[in-house]
């Protein structure tokens, strides 16, 4: 069962949808935050989070999943998209979950895909409650790399980066030029599933192990 769900940060609307188990009835649920990259929406790409979702129903968890402001059905402009204001949301959305009678906070999931997953990360040690199991789908530890690489395409004549078809503001850009999540993450009660492709050229397994070895020294 999935319905269309809607969050009102401060009159800026965050849109998405909500999946929950046929059987429902014994409440409360576990529940899985489901969170995409910069430039992607609440379906993922090739329709990952939709089916994950359903696949979680499956499982008898439920799951949620927003377009961030800026992106998808949300509101917002796409220029203006910043890690600042993804964490923020983040924090907003967990923080509206975990007060929802309907679902358990000690069965809290957060599922980051992308630079998804750098914004779980940093969130995840910033809010005061548990966090059963943190999900890091190809997760862009890199940002630094990433943030040179777009602002290489910058002039100053505009001032925004086309960013896979979306405008990006070179301010916006430069606010992802913030510390590591290893420099944030203070929650050693956190014990996170990090997946990586081995042919990822974005992020190389390389960081990803280096990230591991730098943070989650108990995997």
């Amino acid at each position: 069962m999935q319905r269309y769900v809607e969050l009102d940060l401060s009159g800026k609307i965050l849109r998405g949808i909500e999946h929950m188990p046929e059987n429902n009835k014994q409440l409360p649920l576990p529940i899985a935050v489901i969170l995409p990259g910069m430039d992607g929406t609440k379906v993922g790409p090739h329709r990952l989070f939709t089916e994950l979702s359903r696949r979680l129903a499956g499982l008898g968890i439920a799951s949620i999943r927003y377009d961030f402001l800026g992106g998808g059905d949300s509101d917002g402009p796409t220029e203006d998209v910043t890690l600042t204001g993804q964490i923020c949301q983040t924090i907003a959305i967990i923080e509206n979950v975990v007060h929802d009678v309907r679902f358990d906070r000690e069965q809290l999931y957060v599922i980051g895909f992308s630079t998804g997953g750098y914004v779980a990360s940093i969130a995840a040690s910033q809010i005061p409650y548990s966090v059963k199991r943190l999900v890091l789908l190809s997760p862009v530890l890199n940002s630094a790399d990433v943030v040179n690489g777009l602002l290489s395409k910058a002039t100053r004549e505009t001032r925004y980066v086309d960013y896979l078809g979306n405008r990006l503001s070179v301010e916006s850009i430069l606010d992802w030029r913030q510390p590591r999540p290893e420099s944030l993450y203070g929650r050693p009660d956190i014990y996170p599933l990090v997946i990586n492709g081995a042919a990822d050229r974005l992020v190389p397994p390389s960081i990803i192990k280096q990230f591991c070895d730098d943070v989650y020294k108990k995997i």
